[in-house]
């Protein structure tokens, strides 16, 4: 299977992902990955969850603090 890029921008609404989320959420569309345009966090949303690259740890255990609620239950090696 050939491998397809595409790369686009979106304004800073808070919804402006929402259609393309719905879409990898309903397993509609994968091998989707989210950043900002200096590739500082990387954010790979899949039809079961998220993965966060974060580019430090504080930043990826403050991101894991202050949502915990979204972590899985019993809790992996995060």
């Amino acid at each position: 299977m050939p491998l397809t890029l595409r790369v686009g921008t979106a304004p800073l609404r808070r919804t402006a992902l929402d259609p393309l989320l719905r879409c990898v959420a309903d397993d509609e569309l994968g091998h989707v990955i989210i950043s900002p345009l200096d590739l500082r966090w990387l954010y790979h949303p899949y039809d079961g969850g998220a993965d966060v690259i974060a580019p430090s740890v504080r930043e990826r255990d403050g991101l894991k603090s202050r949502h915990a609620d979204w972590l899985p239950t019993p809790p992996s090696r995060l």
